[in-house]
């Protein structure tokens, strides 16, 4: 049984026709289910835990990249696959999992091809895209064999999974990695980079610096270091498109 949660900024009279051609497209289909509409008064923890209680095998999410931030951890901890409906102006993940947006995306829902990918990991919550740090000094543990420190300020981006001028990141290699001194063009573009960077891949890494520093998971949720970032041991059932980056 599917379990459809939509964000609550979908939830207006701007989104309000494209959400209805998602239902009426799900009914026809015939793979429609329960559908929550979030407000500021549920959990979104509560609302995803009761659904996998009463049968829920699939969570899939109406909204965009903001959305998959927010319920990534709590759907991770469930281990049922996780499927997206893209709605609104940010949809990198979306694109990257070759997912189209609107009603149309009902039609990969149909399909049901799965892929398991790599969950990167900071305390207790997952970001399946990257964690971004702003440009400043820091400095790097990588798997316990060695140190990095800048000598002066740079832009880190530690990657799950991806597109940048690095390369695609596998997302099944079990690793991260943080590219160090990397323009910032969103989750993923093509081109070469102009500006040096640095490669580290690895697997568990802590970040310390002098002041806390504010970081972002997927560009959303905030958290400050001192942290350590890992692989984590979790992975995470998919539904994509044909059209996927990777």
């Amino acid at each position: 049984m599917h379990f459809y949660l939509v964000d609550d900024f979908v939830v207006s009279k701007k989104f309000e026709p494209e959400l209805n051609r998602v239902e009426a497209r799900l009914t026809e289909i015939g793979i429609h289910g329960r559908m929550e509409k979030l407000t500021v008064l549920k959990s979104v923890v509560e609302v995803i835990d009761e659904a996998v209680r009463r049968g829920a095998d699939t969570i899939v999410v109406v909204g965009d990249d903001r959305t998959v931030s927010k319920m990534v951890s709590i759907v991770a901890q469930h281990g049922v696959p996780f499927g997206l409906i893209p709605i609104g102006p940010h949809q990198a993940i979306a694109e990257f999992l070759g997912i189209p947006h609107g009603a149309a995306a009902v039609e990969i829902l149909a399909r049901r091809v799965k892929v398991q990918v790599d969950l990167g990991k900071v305390g207790d919550r997952y970001f399946l895209m990257s964690l971004d740090v702003p440009e400043s000094r820091y400095a790097l543990e990588c798997d316990g064999r060695y140190r990095v420190s800048l000598a002066a300020a740079e832009p880190m981006r530690v990657c799950n999974l991806g597109r940048d001028e690095t390369g695609t990141h596998d997302p099944h290699d079990g690793v991260l990695e943080a590219v160090i001194g990397a323009p910032r063009k969103g989750f993923w573009s093509f081109g070469r980079a102009e500006a040096r960077e640095s490669v580290f891949p690895f697997k568990k890494m802590t970040i310390t610096s002098e002041q806390p520093l504010a970081m972002t998971l997927d560009g959303q949720t905030v958290v400050k270091t001192p942290v350590t970032v890992e692989a984590s041991s979790k992975r995470l059932k998919v539904i994509v498109g044909r059209e996927r980056k990777f």
